[in-house]
């Protein structure tokens, strides 16, 4: 016959191993649920990983644009070396909010420092001939800045086709991965050290060609 005592120890027993049982699941799915919250709302999602520039969502292959260089010639990935590139559009004459776009672009090139060799700078030119106003300036301001010729028409379908119809509209401009994908962009309202903090965490992350 069970006695008293024992039936009040096998009821603390079955109670301790709910509780227990109950602890095991709170461990395995309770990470599960807050990875869920984290990825849907970005609600506790630590700041020193989320990108300052806004994703293009598919990226749009760099050469599926069929880049020109200024003689005429394409201009092939496959030439040139792996690095992560700016590209700034602008026109036949390089308007205010252009000549910005390349200032911002080279205080952040120059804050790299010794990282600096594996990031180039790109002048999208979007009309068909550039002026010796504009040359000159890229001379003079920003030497080391690669002039390539796009089809406008092409870029803004490819932009729309990436979720941002309206970009050059926005003046924003483009950061470009190093296997050739334009992968993210900027509005003006995006400041250097957001720029900075992107592409430093980029270049840790990434190869060096």
């Amino acid at each position: 016959m069970t006695s008293n005592t024992d039936l009040a120890r096998e009821k603390q027993l079955q109670r301790r191993g709910r509780i227990m049982g109950a602890a095991i699941m709170a461990v395995i799915f309770f990470p599960m649920a807050v990875a869920y919250t984290i990825y849907h709302t970005g609600i506790g999602m630590p700041g020193s990983t989320i990108n300052r520039g806004d994703l293009l969502d598919p990226p749009q292959a760099f050469q599926s644009l069929q880049p020109h260089q200024l003689d005429g010639s394409p201009w092939l990935l496959d030439e040139h070396k792996r690095k992560w590139r700016w590209l700034i559009p602008g026109g036949a004459e390089c308007n205010t909010q252009c000549q910005q776009n390349l200032y911002l672009s080279r205080q952040v090139h120059i804050r790299l420092a010794e990282k600096s060799y594996r990031v180039e700078r790109f002048y999208l030119l979007l009309d068909d001939t550039i002026t010796e106003n504009t040359l000159r300036f890229l001379h003079d301001e920003h030497p080391h800045v690669t002039v390539v010729k796009l089809n406008k028409d092409t870029l803004e379908a490819a932009l729309a086709a990436a979720g941002q119809p309206e970009a050059l509209e926005q003046h924003r401009y483009f950061l470009m991965d190093q296997e050739g994908f334009v992968m993210m962009s900027y509005s003006p309202a995006h400041t250097g050290q957001q720029l900075l903090d992107d592409i430093k965490r980029l270049l840790k992350f990434s190869y060096e060609d």
